[in-house]
């Protein structure tokens, strides 16, 4: 049986959200601990993160759109866009770690190591 990918590495936690919010680093330490407990973990196949850069991102995103999110994240804004949409000084850096690890999960499932 061919083993699921799986994207996880520890980079991710560093999107500090604070409490409350869904998208905070409890909740991806809570899905690990699950997994582990209930013997997941040795069933996926765990796939590196490898940092994406500005050409994978325009494939998606204007340039434009790109440069807004990254000066609004080094300014120190808490919020992009909205509320909902809470940043941190880390937030584009896991956003780029996120995306080339996305594009390593592709290359793991098109070579047919996992599914």
């Amino acid at each position: 049986m061919m083993k699921t990918a799986f994207l996880y590495d520890d980079v991710f936690l560093e999107h500090e959200t604070g409490d409350g919010h869904p998208e905070r680093a409890e909740r991806l330490r809570t899905i690990l601990r699950r997994l582990e407990a209930g013997g997941y973990l040795d069933r996926l196949i765990t796939v590196p993160i490898r940092t994406a850069d500005d050409r994978h991102l325009e494939l998606i995103h204007k340039k434009e759109y790109i440069e807004r999110v990254r000066r609004g994240i080094e300014s120190g804004e808490e919020f992009f866009d909205s509320v909902d949409n809470t940043v941190c000084t880390r937030t584009y850096h896991v956003a780029l770690s996120a995306v080339g690890g996305c594009l390593n999960m592709c290359d793991t499932v098109m070579s047919g190591k996992a599914s």
